[in-house]
């Protein structure tokens, strides 16, 4: 694997969680879920009870669902359109296998012996499957994404990104090793790996409440209190239905592994790994494995609850072995806090104030404020060191916003020091937790959000400037207007916006 080919990866990694991100909340996708669920439940019914193998319907809902998401194209399942889609994904779907299988012989082939012609035949005949999948990917599918890209190039609006073809276009514009043959297997991967997954993990779902009527009526129970508190379904209020989708994830892997390719030499634990390598890792193993799981067997969603409430195992996530390591958590108070060892003392338990770490820095004889320009200066390194990737995500979400910032965010940083007080970064959270649960976490966060609003200097009048800035666009784009000539002291007003702002920030540090 290439470097420039790692890069590219690395983008359309980030570009497809920023555009998960921004078009998961749209009412669009949202009714297109509600409204495949509906149509699913439709078709259930019309069974009348009779034994049937619930997957081709689940799986056309996916497809359905998936189809919105990346091309905005929303069928009904009986739309001839849809049928066309659908038998193709299947197709994919059908001879994946034979296709992965003929790759992997290939890489390990030598290039002089693919070159021959007798050899290619023989392929072909060894890996038939292969032949078929080459004409449904380059007669069929690519022609038909390549449809959609023309229709969504006259349409692109740089400003309101409708779906995630958009994105993979906008992208093309700053990268020149994303083109539209990119872009095409782009869409055919998240078809392959977003489709059939998801309809046999709702298929085995689907399974183990048949299995468990009581857990059903407990589900039913929860899910309608919780939509009658607030007039709307929201998962978060439903610990039991949170508990039970991931055990049914634990239980039933989307799947055991994927054959993954060494990109250069690496050691992990003491193996090594050769550039060209090929090498699968169980996830099955992993949660099956009853060093991490108590009775993995057994079907159990209870165990992601405590006191009620759903509690994320952090396990469920992962089939490295290192990150099981029981230093994993060390500075998760949400899971330290449920030790029988936790101390809970301001001054001199396991979460004190900074007025306290400070008084003992100073009764052993430390310098208080060397070790804090210290923490500062390894925390400005952490930032600068993902400026880049920051940059390119907020350009994605707001390309043509330079005026003000659109967005802030507030950061968790876990910082360790050695015996010699060095300050080494643990991790950094990007949506750290506001939950307070003791009188000092309340004191210590309302006073962090009060800061924070002030240093971002945002005011009433922002919300309505941005708003009739986003309407003017809007209008000049209907009436087809020519853009105005870029303004000669545009420059100029930013520098001294900016300059205000950081003049803002020094009077308002906290």
């Amino acid at each position: 694997m290439s470097n420039s080919h790692s890069d590219s990866f690395r983008k359309l990694r980030s570009n497809w969680y920023h555009a998960v991100l921004k078009l998961h909340g749209s009412d669009k996708l949202q009714e297109s879920v509600k409204d495949n669920a509906r149509q699913l439940c439709s078709q259930l019914s019309t069974l009348d009870g009779k034994p049937v193998d619930p997957l081709p319907y689940l799986l056309n809902g996916s497809i359905n669902v998936l189809t919105n998401f990346l091309l905005g194209v929303h069928y009904k399942i009986d739309d001839e359109n849809f049928q066309t889609v659908s038998k193709m994904t299947k197709d994919l779907l059908r001879n994946l296998m034979g296709y992965v299988q003929a790759k992997m012989t290939a890489s390990i082939t030598p290039k002089w012996l693919i070159r021959m012609h007798w050899f290619r035949k023989l392929k072909m005949k060894i890996f038939p499957k292969y032949k078929e999948m080459c004409e449904l990917l380059y007669l069929k599918f690519q022609p038909y994404i390549y449809s959609y890209i023309k229709e969504h190039r006259k349409g692109l609006d740089e400003e309101n990104f409708r779906d995630y073809m958009d994105f993979l276009l906008d992208l093309t514009r700053t990268d020149s090793t994303i083109g539209y043959h990119t872009i095409g297997f782009t869409l055919v991967s998240l078809y392959i790996g977003g489709t059939d997954t998801i309809a046999n993990t709702m298929r085995w779902l689907l399974i183990q409440l048949a299995l468990r009527p009581s857990l059903q009526n407990r589900l039913y129970d929860e899910i309608s209190t919780a939509k009658s508190n607030k007039g709307s379904f929201d998962q978060k209020d439903c610990p039991l239905l949170s508990s039970v989708m991931l055990e049914n994830r634990r239980v039933f892997p989307v799947a055991d592994s994927l054959p993954h390719q060494v990109a250069e030499d690496v050691e992990i634990d003491g193996y090594r790994f050769k550039k060209g390598d090929f090498f699968l890792g169980s996830l099955a193993s992993v949660m099956r494995d009853p060093k991490n799981f108590k009775n993995p067997d057994e079907f159990l969603p209870e165990r992601f609850l405590r006191n009620g409430e759903f509690v994320h195992d952090h396990k469920t996530d992962c089939v490295n072995r290192g990150t099981l390591d029981s230093m994993m958590h060390l500075t998760n108070y949400a899971i330290n806090k449920e030790s029988e060892n936790f101390v809970v003392d301001d001054s001199e338990g396991h979460k004190r104030r900074f007025a306290a770490i400070n008084e003992w820095l100073r009764e052993n004889g430390h310098d208080v404020g060397q070790v804090w320009r210290e923490i500062d200066d390894v925390i400005v390194k952490t930032l600068i060191s993902a400026q880049n990737t920051l940059q390119h995500n907020y350009r994605t979400c707001f390309a043509h916003h330079s005026e003000k910032s659109a967005c802030f965010e507030i950061l968790g940083f876990d910082i360790m020091l050695d015996k010699r007080l060095k300050p080494w970064v643990i991790e950094v959270n990007h949506t750290p937790s506001f939950h307070t649960d003791s009188p000092m976490d309340k004191e210590i966060k309302e006073q962090l959000l009060e800061d924070s609003f002030k240093l971002i200097h945002v005011k009433a009048s922002d919300r309505v400037v941005a708003l009739n800035a986003e309407k003017k666009k809007s209008q000049d784009r209907l009436s087809k207007k020519e853009r105005h000539k870029p303004d000669m002291d545009r420059s100029e007003k930013l520098a001294k916006r900016a300059l205000a702002d950081a003049v803002w920030e020094s009077k308002h540090l906290g």
